[in-house]
C-alpha cells in the first residue's frame, strides 16, 4: 500500500498539470512555504482569514509590490486549486498598480565584452538568446532536431504557456552550429557505447516509439556533463544564468545584464532594424502584444537631442517694438 500523497507532493503535480513555468513553481513555493511560517500549522486549518493577515503583515514588513502581488496568485493558486477552498470576497491591502519598468538594453558593445568572457556551451546559449530571442529554459531544452541550418531556423516546443513557435537562427552562428553538432552527435555515439544514450521525451512518446529515447534528434543539444540513470541532461539553465553574471563582473559591466536581458537586446534591434511589432512579437512567442511593446521594447529615441547640446538656441523669440506715434 503506497504513503499517502502530502501537500507538497499534491502542490506540485497540480502545479505541473496545469503547465506552470519552472520559475513560476519556484517562485510561488516560497511564497507558500513563507505562508506556513507565518502561521506554524499545517494546511489542513488554513481559511481567508489567515490569507489577510499574512498579506497584512507583508504590507507591515514593507514587501515589494511586486512580492505582494506574486504572493497573492501564489495563495489564490494554493487555495482554489490544491486546497479546493473558495474564501470569497476577501479584505486584503490595495497593491498599487505597477509603473512600466524602464527597458535596459546592453549594447553591441557591451555583449562583445560580455561574450568574450564566457566559453564553450555557455556562451552558445547566450548567443543563442540574443540571435534567436529564446528564453533561458526554452534555450537549454533545445533539441538536436530542432535546429533546421538550411533555412536558418530554430523550432521551439513548449515554451512559456506549452506554446510552440518556430523563430530565426543568425546566420553567423551557423558555422559554431555545424561544429557543435558534430561534436554532440560524437558524444552521444559515445554515451549508447558505454550502455547510456537515453533522454526524457515529451508525453507518452518513449512508450509508442520504443528506440526514439536513443535516438540522436532527440537528444539535448546543450548537453550536461553527467549522466544519471542512463540519462544525459540539458545545461542547467542555474549554471547559464551564474556563469553570464560572473562574465559581466568579470567585464566590469555597471548595467545589470542577465540572461534575460538578451532576449530583450534581440527585440529591441529588431525593432530598430524596422521589423514590424507583430512579426517580434511572433518571433518572442507572446500572445499579447502588449507584453511585447511594453517589457520588450523601450522608447524609440532616434532623433532626440538634449537642448544643451545647442550653441545658439534662444530661450526667447526676438520681436521689434512698434513705432511710436506722435501725439497731437
Amino acid at each position: 500500500m503506497s504513503a499517502p500523497e502530502s501537500f507538497q507532493q499534491r502542490w506540485h503535480r497540480i502545479a505541473r498539470a496545469r503547465a506552470m513555468a519552472d520559475n513560476s513553481v519556484d517562485s510561488y513555493w516560497s511564497h507558500v512555504k513563507s505562508f506556513y511560517r507565518f502561521l506554524g500549522r499545517g494546511a489542513a486549518t488554513w481559511t481567508g482569514a489567515d490569507w489577510e493577515a499574512f498579506e497584512r503583515w507583508m504590507l507591515h514588513e514593507r514587501y515589494s509590490y511586486s512580492s505582494r502581488r506574486q504572493a497573492r496568485c501564489a495563495l489564490a493558486f494554493t487555495f482554489t486549486k490544491v486546497l479546493g477552498i473558495e474564501c470569497g470576497k476577501l479584505d486584503l491591502p490595495v497593491i498599487p498598480k505597477p509603473e512600466p519598468r524602464l527597458v535596459v538594453v546592453p549594447t553591441r558593445e557591451e555583449l562583445g565584452r560580455l561574450f568574450a568572457g564566457l566559453a564553450g556551451q555557455v556562451r552558445l546559449a547566450a548567443r543563442l538568446m540574443h540571435g534567436s530571442g529564446t528564453r533561458i529554459e526554452e534555450t537549454c531544452r533545445i533539441r538536436v532536431q530542432d535546429i533546421d541550418l538550411e533555412h536558418a531556423r530554430l523550432r521551439v516546443w513548449d515554451g512559456k504557456g506549452e506554446k510552440n513557435r518556430v523563430t530565426v537562427l543568425p546566420h553567423n552562428l551557423l558555422p559554431v552550429l555545424q561544429r557543435h553538432l558534430a561534436w554532440r552527435a560524437a558524444l552521444h555515439a559515445r554515451d549508447v557505447e558505454e550502455g547510456n544514450g537515453f533522454v526524457e521525451l515529451p508525453g507518452r512518446l518513449a512508450r509508442k516509439f520504443k528506440s526514439a529515447p536513443r535516438e540522436l534528434g532527440w537528444q539535448w543539444l546543450l548537453a550536461s556533463s553527467s549522466v544519471v540513470r542512463q540519462h544525459r541532461w540539458y545545461l542547467s539553465p542555474t549554471t547559464v544564468s551564474n556563469t553570464i553574471a560572473e562574465a559581466r563582473r568579470a567585464a566590469g559591466l555597471v548595467k545589470k545584464i542577465t540572461a534575460h536581458s538578451l532576449r530583450k537586446a534581440f527585440a529591441s534591434e529588431l525593432q530598430r532594424a524596422g521589423a514590424p511589432i507583430k512579426l517580434i512579437q511572433a518571433l518572442l512567442g507572446h500572445a499579447n502584444m502588449e507584453t511585447t511593446a511594453t517589457h520588450y521594447l523601450g522608447c524609440d529615441l532616434a532623433g532626440a537631442f538634449s537642448p544643451a547640446d545647442v550653441p545658439t538656441l534662444s530661450l526667447v523669440p526676438s520681436f521689434t517694438l512698434p513705432p511710436r506715434v506722435a501725439l497731437a
